[in-house]
């Protein structure tokens, strides 16, 4: 398969693979017949695709692409289906977030075993983002829980109580 192909979908690919184009022999009946009807020109479509086979295999590939196409779609939620899954992920979120907002950020463990309250502000800043983050807010060899209350690391945090 061509890498351009693996893009293309229906008419698109038809056109790109095919022989011969029933849709631009579709064009052409319309073109030609401009008085005929709708009807009267699809049975002279059908007629021509019939007694060529290259049309023939063009309409089958056609009709395949699109049978597939459309049971895969099927596959997919509906739009409640993904309204209701918009409200599971966020009905998720805010149980997260509820539980981030009870966490007793002094309380939290270090790898050095200490909690981050008892730790130094030096010692805090090796615990990544956070932990750098609490470092600027105070001297090097100050004990964190001496200088700063859990309220103003949940203000440093964006973290309000729950």
């Amino acid at each position: 398969m061509l890498y351009s192909e693996t893009f293309r979908r229906g008419a698109a690919l038809n056109r790109r693979t095919a022989k011969r184009d029933p849709l631009a022999l579709m064009a052409d009946l319309r073109e030609s017949n401009p008085a005929l009807s709708r009807d009267t020109i699809i049975k002279k479509w059908k007629e021509k695709c019939r007694s060529d086979d290259q049309f023939d295999d063009a309409v089958y590939d056609y009709a395949a692409t699109n049978m597939w196409t459309s049971l895969s779609r099927r596959n997919q939620p509906s739009a409640d289906g993904r309204e209701e899954i918009k409200n599971q992920r966020k009905q998720a979120a805010d149980k997260i977030a509820k539980e981030v907002r009870s966490i007793i950020i002094m309380e939290l463990l270090s790898p050095n075993g200490k909690r981050w309250g008892d730790c130094t502000f030096a010692e805090v800043r090796k615990l990544g983002k956070a932990g750098m983050r609490i470092s600027k807010l105070g001297k090097p060899n100050q004990i964190i829980r001496n200088v700063l209350s859990e309220e103003d690391l949940r203000r440093e945090f964006g973290v309000a109580r729950s």
